[in-house]
């Protein structure tokens, strides 16, 4: 992949996202970290990561925080890439996730956001995993 085509890798840690999201945050779980492994055509591996304020459950925010820090790695080194990987951690149950903040600071997830993933996840749960993707 050239380092100029930045636009190639986008799409596929795009899509990369929906499943990491969907294997690791069901119903009952959020996520608070959310890192991105690239590792470069002479196989020097780089990775960022960021711990977002809230845990979250949306394919959504996570994607977009993969993709702003995907944007960092590359910015800084802009060579062919052979691998992008997204991984989730500190993880915590969805109960603890609908508590409100104090000050009601704003979140980077809506009650929009947390419901269509449950309806998501419960489409995917009754007709597979192909019932439902993401449109570009």
């Amino acid at each position: 992949m050239a380092s100029g085509s930045f636009d190639l890798i986008t799409p596929r840690a795009h899509l990369g996202t929906a499943p990491t999201a969907k294997e690791e945050v069901t119903v009952q779980w959020a996520a608070r970290t959310v890192s991105v492994r690239l590792r470069d055509y002479d196989f020097r591996t780089r990775q960022r990561s960021r711990t977002l304020p809230d845990p979250v459950v949306s394919d959504r925010v996570v994607a977009s925080v993969a993709k702003e820090l995907l944007t960092e790695l590359r910015q800084r080194r802009q060579v062919p890439a052979r691998l992008v990987g997204v991984t989730l951690s500190q993880l915590t149950h969805q109960d603890s996730v609908d508590q409100l903040s104090l000050f009601g600071a704003p979140t980077l997830e809506s009650d929009r956001d947390r419901a269509l993933a449950r309806a998501v996840d419960q489409v995917r749960e009754k007709f597979g995993r192909g019932a439902l993707g993401r449109g570009d």
